[in-house]
Formats: C-alpha cells, structure tokens, sequence
C-alpha cells in the first residue's frame, strides 16, 4: 500500500525561503519479511537536507530513503543549511500477498492497436514491497509486451522470498472510428447532389485521399460531426479511399467511399423503429431504438434492414406503397399504426414515417454459434443474449453444457473492431466451471433492447478417434421475471469432429437439427451461420460477407441473431444480405490463432408454400480488405414430402451388422467416398460424417432407429435404416 504523510515543519517564514515540509511515502512490508521502505521527500528550506531517523533504520540513515523494513513506525527530523526543520511519521503495515493491486495503480501502460496483440504493461515493481528479482504469470498467459486490449487478465507476481501476490487489469485498445452507412440524395437519373456518409464517433483528420484518377487534393468533403458529407466529388465516379497513416506499431487505417454516377431511384421513405417505453407515441430519451429489424414495403415488394440506431430508409420509384413492420414481441397503441399507405410522387418525393411500438411483458433470447471442432484444438463457442422488450431483465445467468470430453481453459482473444452498437459488451471469463458446463452471473442484467455477448474456449483432447463423433452444446439464460416466450431462452448446436476444414464456411439449420432436410410442419426456420478466418499474413482491416438469398425464402422474416464483432448489416434490393465488419482488424492465424476466427448469424424462413423435391441452396462470399473474395460451401436443405423412413434395394446398399454397436460397416454398387448423415426417426440429422468409404463410427449415438444417408458429391444418394443397441 502507497501512503503519503506531510507535515508543515515550523511555524514562520524567512523572507526568502518557504518552511520547511516533509512528504513520507510508504511501501509497506509483505508476508513477514523485512521488506518495508519509507521515501522522504522535502520541499521549502534552504540548501542541503540532513536526515534523522528514528528508531535507527537497517539502512538509509542520514539520506532521504530507508529499506529492510518490518511493521512498526518511523519519523523522520529533516534540517537545512539555515537550521530549520521539520518532523514527519509513518507507520509500515505488514501485508499478507505482495501489494499488486498497488504497483499496477502505479504503472505504466501502452494501448494496444485495433486486433493486434501490442499493448505493453510496464509493472511498477518498487511498489510490491517485496524482494527482487519478480516472476511473472498471467492468466491466460501472453507476454506483458503482447498484450491484446480490451480484456481483462489476472497477474500473478511472487517475489525472491517466495511471497506472491495477485491482481486484475485491462489494457485499452484503440479503436479507429468505423463508418455506418452513406445516403445518396439527387434528381431522378441525374448526378448525386449530396452523399453523406454516417460514423460512429467523429469523422478522423489527418488522412490523404485517392481516388479513381490517383490522389485527391483538397479533401473530397466537409466532416461535419459523426457525418462525412459530398457535395461536389473532385473526380469521376468510383471508389474513394482515405487513409490514416500508420503510427509504429500500429497499421494504417482505411476507409473505402463509393461516388455512384447517377441517382437511380428518386422517391424516399425513412424514419425510426421504436419501442415507446413511455406510451406518448413520440421517440425520447426513455425510449430505445430497434436495430437490424425487418420493415417491409408490401406493394413494391421490398423490405430494408433498420441501422445500428433503428433508422430506416427505402429509395423508391414513384408509387403508393404499405410499410410495415410485424413482430410477435411488440404492440402497436399508436396512431400511426402498420401497416401505413403513403404515396410518393414529383410534389412529395419524399416522407418520414416513425413506427412507435409498445412491448409490456418481458422476453429475454439467446443464440448460439460454435467453431469447427479438431482433435487437439480449441473450440469457440459464441453466446448473444438480447433483452427484446422494454422492461430490464434483472440478473441474469446464463449456462452453458457440453460435452464432456471438453476442457474450459482461459485463453486470450481480441474484441476488435471497435464496441458493439447499441449492445452491452461482456468479455468477462466464465464465473464458474465444471466439467461439461461454464456458467456467467450477469447481475446487472440488460437495459431494453441490450445485449451480451460472450464468448469461450473448450479443448478437445488430441484423440484421432473422436473424429467423425459428434459433440453437442446446449446454452440457456435465466431470467427472474416471467419471460413471455420460453422457446427462445434456450438454443442447441452440434459439430461433427474433423481432421481438417475449411475455416470459412456456411451452416443451415432447421429447427429440427437438419442440415440437409427441410420438412414441412414439422421445421419452422432455418438458422444460417457464417463463419470466417484470417489465414492471411497481416491483420485484415475490414471483413464483408456478402449472402445472396434464394428466392425461396421469405424477406419478411428475417432475423439478425448476432456475430463476433462490431457490424453493421444491410440488404439490398437484390436480396443481397450484408454483413459488414468496418476496421475489425482481424488478427492473422499465424500471430494468433483463436482471435483469427469470427462469425455471423441470423434466422429466416422458407415461404408456406415451398414446392416438395425444392431445393434451397445457399452460400456466401467473404472478402478480406482488397483480396478476391472467399466462396464458402453451399449450404442445401432439400425439401421432404413426409417423414417416413425410406428404404433401399439391398442390391445397391447392404449394411452391417444391424443391429450396430460401435462401427456401422456398408457396401455400395458404386464405391468411393461419400458424405454419412444419421437421421432419427423425428427427423434430425443427429451425425454427420465427411469423406467415409466403407464404415461409419455411431458409438455416440443412444439406442434406438436410424436412417443412414450416403450422399456422393454428384448428389446422388443411398439410404438404409439400422438399429443401434
């Protein structure tokens, strides 16, 4: 413990010196050794210091420090060349632990870079008050020279007597200030008049432009606040780039503006998606906004996506439209209710439309997203829990169970492209942990429309039988109030363990667990996840995912469930879904693997009507700054007439033994290599197995009938059911 003790010495003035003070500065002993010291320091007087201690130090006296010392109290006279003086005392406690709390107080730091591991902690060891020299653990570990921002870390310091003691810290991490979004305004056909371009915090200075023809000077548009805004471009149309140069060691900064040539749709409606916490039917300041929610145009067929601050905007032809916006958890008590008729033409080209909606009970969700599982790797596991309505949660728990050959270890990994919009952020480590289960205490619960987001690492052992098992992972929140929807406090996720993958990938998930059947009345949604890694050399600045929607999905029921980082998501009239991390600064695997990984997620649902023997394929392409983009799989659920067990004729597929124990063995007609998928009689694919030949391991799976699916990539496909004992 730091303390400080100042005395004034004597009670006049010369007339040209000050009295006589003394300041005492305590590092008090620890763990029963003589560790203790006392720091004077003098201000006012005359000419040189003398010191006198008392009772007589180990060491130091006659000068201004004493050392070696145990608990007891100490003063000190302090005399200058004209005879004054002065008196202070202290009093050393002696301390269980090493003081580490103190000495981080008292230390030094550098910030680390957006997505990089470079923040500095420089441990002011002479604050400890124990003996020299240190050692130094952290928890996770990583080196006080690479440290990622932005998450806390434990420090455990022990000393050369073998006292140690242990503290909690954080290191910032500077977040460049990401870009939203951009509203192009202009005559019908013409050329822009004005494009403005929204941030999240003040538009930086500093930067140099390029453009199509080279470098563009002076500046391509006034900042104006959090908005960066065009109205003359200095060049042709085209991308626009400006960049912050790097500060060592960090990288540059860029951000990409694109300058259309002409304004293609003239008309425009905008306005804000609300909860009316308050019921005056007008937004303030105990309102919240709702982002990233669907509102549709019904006459023209179209629908947008609400900002990260629940602001709209559709630019449209001329023409007379609905909108609306249909959400289970919300209300409508207002005037303007949807859905709202409105026409746009020549004289009211433009409207403003604000949508107040009213939620009395409470709804807390949660949603779930799992990395690929390798023997002997890490697996991620990403929890988003929202408070959808407009009542405070209150404490919340959430848990999450897995699979037991699964091991929780601390481990570091960046945030990274900045905080969340709108969102409570918790990095935090898992409170408790057992074997097949973490478990977080959120005690101050969510304000309305917050979310949480958390993340964990679970170890697989490096057993090269686990591959082709599947692993399961089931996570619930727990609310004390009555949650009017129970469904969505729980979601479930299963991996199939592999030896090798495609870190960018896409999933599509029924409600029932199938990743390949979509069966009518008994599936209700599809859950689609995106996941990306930088296997690149450098950080990547910006990540865009862009998701063109087959035609057989309904636009209107689309719902964002959350992603790794920092986004903002938008949808184009081409059914293109955009996911975009602006200044993520993904790390690159090579530097650190786990903070390389992210993800996407959000829920739709096929229309009622979908034709049987329809197929809905899906895949996304994922870019990495200025690179080519990555094409992931497709993802395709094929749409069943019923449920019933389809059989095979025993000349094309033979399997054995059946009754199955631990190894389902089979024999095709057509050998080679094949995609296993086991489906239970309620129509989950409950194992899916790459790349097998003549046998398929089910030890996992409990007893009962199943249906062995054999898919070649040609899309032809063998079925046969077994029994498991």
């Amino acid at each position: 413990m730091l303390r400080s003790i100042l005395l004034a010495a004597i009670p006049f003035l010369t007339a040209s010196v000050f009295a006589l003070q003394v300041q005492l500065t305590v590092v008090n002993s620890t763990c029963g050794n003589s560790t203790g010291s006392i720091t004077a320091s003098t201000s006012g007087g005359s000419g040189a210091y003398t010191f006198l201690w008392a009772p007589a130090p180990p060491t130091g006296q006659g000068v201004n420090v004493i050392s070696g010392l145990s608990a007891g109290t100490w003063s000190v006279t302090v005399t200058d060349s004209n005879g004054d003086s002065g008196t202070a005392t202290a009093t050393i406690i002696d301390l269980p632990n090493l003081d580490v709390p103190n000495a981080i107080l008292g230390s030094s730091f550098m910030a680390a870079c957006a997505g990089q591991c470079t923040g500095q902690l420089y441990l002011n060891e002479n604050l400890l008050g124990g003996e020299g020299p240190y050692s130094i653990t952290t928890t996770p570990p990583m080196p006080l020279n690479g440290i990622c921002g932005d998450a806390p870390f434990n420090l455990q310091v022990t000393d050369a007597l073998g006292c140690s003691g242990m503290g909690t810290t954080v290191i910032p991490e500077n977040h460049p200030v990401a870009m939203l979004g951009s509203l192009v305004e202009g005559p019908c056909g013409g050329a822009p008049t004005s494009i403005t371009f929204y941030f999240d915090g003040p538009f930086p200075t500093g930067g140099m432009w390029a453009g199509p023809g080279g470098s563009v000077s002076p500046p391509m548009g006034a900042a104006v606040g959090h908005t960066l805004v065009v109205t003359a471009p200095p060049g042709p149309p085209g991308v626009y780039v400006y960049i912050i140069p790097s500060i060592s060691p960090c990288l540059s900064v860029n951000y990409l503006f694109l300058i259309p040539a002409t304004v293609t749709d003239c008309a425009s409606v905008e306005g804000d998606l609300f909860v009316d916490v308050n019921s005056n039917c007008t937004y303030d300041g105990t309102d919240f906004l709702l982002p990233n929610k669907v509102v549709t145009l019904q006459s023209g067929g179209q629908v947008a996506l609400t900002d990260a601050f629940g602001h709209y905007r559709f630019q449209v032809p001329y023409g007379t439209y609905d909108l609306s916006f249909t959400d289970p958890v919300y209300g409508q008590n207002c005037a303007v209710a949807s859905p709202v008729n409105f026409t746009l033409d020549a004289g009211t080209p433009s409207t403003t439309i604000d949508l107040a909606l009213s939620s009395g009970a409470p709804d807390v969700s949660i949603s779930c997203a799992i990395g690929q599982a390798v023997p002997g790797f890490k697996q991620s596991h990403w929890l988003t829990v929202t408070n959808n309505s407009a009542i405070p949660s209150g404490p919340l728990t959430v848990t999450l169970d897995h699979d037991p050959a699964l091991t929780y270890t601390p481990v570091w990994y960046c945030s990274g492209g900045g905080p969340f919009w709108n969102t409570t952020a918790y990095w935090g480590y898992p409170d408790t942990s057992v074997p097949g289960q973490v478990q977080w205490e959120l005690p101050g619960g969510l304000e309305p429309g917050a979310q949480a987001f958390l993340r964990v690492e679970l170890l697989l052992p490096p057993d090269v039988n686990l591959i082709g098992t599947t692993l399961s992972a089931t996570a619930t929140v727990i609310t004390p109030l009555n949650d009017i929807d129970l469904s969505n406090n729980v979601c479930s996720h299963s991996e199939v363990v592999v030896g090798s993958f495609d870190p960018n990938d896409k999933q599509g998930r029924t409600t029932s667990g199938s990743d390949v059947s979509w069966i009518p009345g008994q599936d209700s949604t599809i859950t689609y996840t995106l996941r990306f890694q930088n296997t690149g050399t450098a950080p990547a600045q910006t990540v865009v995912i862009s998701d063109t929607l087959p035609g057989l999905l309904d636009l209107s029921t689309l719902r964002i469930l959350g992603a790794s980082h920092a986004y903002a998501v938008s949808l184009d009239s081409a059914r293109v879904l955009r996911f975009t991390y602006d200044h993520i600064m993904l790390p690159d695997s090579g530097s650190n693997e786990l903070a390389s990984h992210g993800f996407a997620q959000f829920r739709i649902n096929p229309f009622p009507d979908i034709a049987v023997a329809s197929t809905i394929d899906n895949a996304a392409d994922i870019f990495f700054d200025f690179n080519p983009p990555v094409r992931t799989n497709t993802s395709s659920l094929t749409v069943e007439g019923t449920t019933a067990v389809l059989g095979t004729d025993a000349k094309l597929l033979s399997i054995y033994p059946n009754p199955a124990g631990d190894v389902l063995m089979f024999r095709t007609v057509d050998p080679g290599n094949y995609s296993a998928y086991v489906v239970a009689m309620d129509g989950r694919v409950v194992l899916k197995t790459p790349n097998v030949v003549d046998r398929v391991r089910v030890q996992g799976l409990a007893p009962g009938v199943y249906v062995l699916r054999l898919v070649r990539k040609t899309g032809h496909e063998l079925r046969s059911s077994f029994v498991k004992d």
